[in-house]
């Protein structure tokens, strides 16, 4: 998927085959713009590679994803949701996209949604008799310790800022102005995060989770 994304990229912005060079060919004063929700998710993509407890951070996720999306494991944590919050729908665990980093969001929330069954099904899982599974249960039960967890109430916290600013630059009927705005508002939403209070603040709340 990635691959084509790039394909399709490519073939928007080349400037000598692409469509933004076409399109210049029968109006010579149109501007090419870049997409700017793409620009966002790409600059969030890199940052986050190059932070390397982040990067640690959202390969666990996915191995998470990964684990919890095979049949068995599935069921099981399903039932988990069900036993815990009998009240509460249950809800599915998404799945990591670097072409999409909205997904990342949906993925921290619903990870922190659902973190006592995600645990509950390992420990089952790590009891069943199925030697591989349990194996693999055991690795990952590992994984999601204290540092998971305030990294988990950390990152839900800042993406939740950035996929308001991504969802509003998809919008049809944006406008310069707003998203000028809206930019200035996460930027300094961002900067205001940058303090003890807030630090204790997610320290807390990973301790409660």
């Amino acid at each position: 998927i990635q691959n084509e994304v790039v394909d399709i990229m490519a073939n928007m912005s080349g400037c000598n085959q692409g469509v933004q060079e076409k399109f210049r060919k029968e109006v010579p004063q149109a501007v090419y713009v870049h997409c700017y929700a793409h620009r966002l998710n790409l600059v969030l993509v890199d940052c986050v590679r190059n932070v390397q407890t982040a990067a640690e951070f959202f390969a666990t996720i996915q191995m998470v994803y990964n684990f919890f999306s095979r049949s068995v494991v599935h069921d099981l944590f399903i039932q988990k949701q069900k036993e815990l919050e009998p009240t509460k729908k249950p809800v599915e665990l998404k799945k990591l996209s670097d072409t999409r980093w909205a997904c990342q969001y949906a993925a921290c929330w619903t990870i922190q949604k659902t973190l006592p069954a995600i645990c509950a099904t390992l420990t089952d899982v790590i009891n069943q008799s199925n030697a591989h599974r349990a194996t693999k249960a055991r690795a990952l039960n590992t994984l999601i310790d204290q540092s998971f967890t305030v990294n988990l109430i950390m990152m839900e916290s800042l993406l939740c800022l950035t996929k308001t600013m991504s969802d509003h630059l998809q919008s049809p009927d944006m406008q310069l102005a707003s998203v000028i705005d809206l930019v200035h508002s996460v930027i300094s939403a961002l900067r205001d995060k940058c303090n003890e209070e807030t630090w204790e603040d997610i320290w807390s709340s990973a301790n409660d989770l």
